[in-house]
């Protein structure tokens, strides 16, 4: 997997290292900055009345979900006299003030609604609340990070892969394969802003963000839109979520290019039945520009180049080997979460570069196990610059300029509807 995240900003992660004086059952509540002033009121309201939970002494923290700033502090009173809702409201009139300032500063959220910065979060969280033990995220789990490169988890659409896990702290913002012990005995509820859709998405970015915190030693105690729920598991010290995610091992060791080198399988079959990861590749060889494009029934424009990301997959692109005329490049679509594949569409366009003889290429798919390799070729010319792929793609009539393959036309699929 190319390494698509840029490092964290060195003076973060060589800041001073501060513990704040924090009582031992102090919650930590993280909100987002990228939301309304109507749904950063309702958070208040929320904190308001876990604020009235709370044990006599114990506090509330609250660090603003982008940069990691203390926005509040709520504490509930020790003393008896102190216990009426109104007092305690007025004991914390400084906090509360602070909050309804943050409140009326939002506006139209230019990221997604709710995104929070977790990388950055996480960093903070272990180095200046140490004491801390359980910690609520209200927002997005999806990503929404414009600081990062093209071919970053962007616009809230989907999450890394898990080779991303194994990285250094040092080269990925989701790299923790030198911090694993930072988050222990940390529980993180995630109280989402938004359902994640469709379903099997959801599964994906939950069970992304349990091995996330695990392989930090951390928790995922809960993972939902209800607010009682996460209300409840919080102040009834609930048992984590059952942790059963491995790494996979086709993501966090194998490079892109393995998809060119592996050995395509013989007469595979493959089943329709249950919904599975793919990749499609192209390679080529010569001085033109050939493009991949990827479209599911429900797309409402095909993954390639000129959209590199969705809620299932990411675009890549890079040169494999070769000099001169005989430079291979590859072209490659990851689907990174399991997908229905009786309707996948897989298109390949000349784009551009004057070809002096006919352009040959392979065109390689991979689903779950299963490799083929099927062989296209253009005639000799100049390219259209995509000018007639998307009708390609829809009618599925190809032409000199652009190819359109349906998944099953390319690899025995069992179960799929004519």
């Amino acid at each position: 997997m190319l390494n698509v995240f840029k490092a964290l900003p060195i003076t973060l992660i060589f800041s001073a290292v501060v513990s704040l004086p924090v009582k031992a059952e102090t919650i930590l509540a993280v909100i987002s900055p990228h939301q309304t002033q109507d749904n950063a009121l309702k958070d208040i309201n929320l904190l308001r009345s876990w604020l009235f939970e709370q044990p006599k002494g114990d506090s509330i923290i609250v660090l603003n979900g982008w940069n990691s700033d203390s926005i509040a502090t709520l504490t509930r009173p020790e003393k008896q006299q102190y216990q009426a809702k109104r007092t305690i409201l007025i004991k914390n009139q400084e906090g509360f003030s602070n909050l309804k300032q943050f409140a009326k500063s939002r506006t139209t959220p230019k990221h997604t609604a709710g995104t929070l910065h977790i990388p950055k979060l996480m960093s903070v969280i272990s180095q200046d609340y140490p004491q801390v033990k359980d910690i609520v995220l209200i927002g997005s789990a999806s990503f929404d990070l414009p600081e990062v490169d093209d071919e970053a988890i962007t616009k809230g659409q989907t999450y890394p892969a898990d080779s991303n896990l194994m990285q250094s702290y040092f080269k990925g913002l989701f790299g923790i394969n030198d911090v694993r012990d930072r988050l222990k005995g940390k529980r993180f509820h995630f109280l989402l802003s938004n359902t994640l859709k469709p379903y099997h998405y959801g599964q994906g970015v939950e069970r992304f963000y349990h091995l996330y915190l695990h392989k930090q030693q951390g928790k995922l105690v809960t993972f939902s839109t209800d607010k009682s729920v996460v209300t409840k598991r919080l102040f009834n010290n609930a048992k984590p979520l059952p942790m059963k995610y491995k790494l996979r091992s086709d993501t966090s060791s194998q490079p892109l290019s393995s998809l060119f080198t592996r050995t395509p399988s013989v007469n595979p079959v493959v089943s329709a039945y249950k919904p599975v990861r793919v990749r499609l590749g192209i390679i080529w060889e010569g001085k033109v520009d050939l493009d991949i494009y990827g479209m599911l029934r429900e797309d409402s424009i095909p993954v390639y180049y000129g959209n590199k990301t969705s809620r299932y997959a990411t675009h890549h692109k890079d040169i494999m080997s070769g000099k001169h005329d005989q430079v291979s490049i590859y072209e490659l679509i990851t689907y990174q979460l399991p997908i229905s594949i009786c309707n996948l569409r897989i298109g390949i366009n000349h784009y551009g570069g004057n070809a002096s003889k006919k352009i040959k290429g392979t065109l390689r798919v991979e689903v779950g196990d299963a490799l083929i390799a099927k062989e296209y070729q253009f005639s000799a010319g100049q390219g259209n610059q995509g000018g007639d792929m998307l009708s390609v793609l829809e009618t599925g009539h190809s032409t000199i300029y652009s190819q359109r393959f349906l998944l099953r036309d390319v690899i025995n699929i069992k179960g799929c509807r004519s």
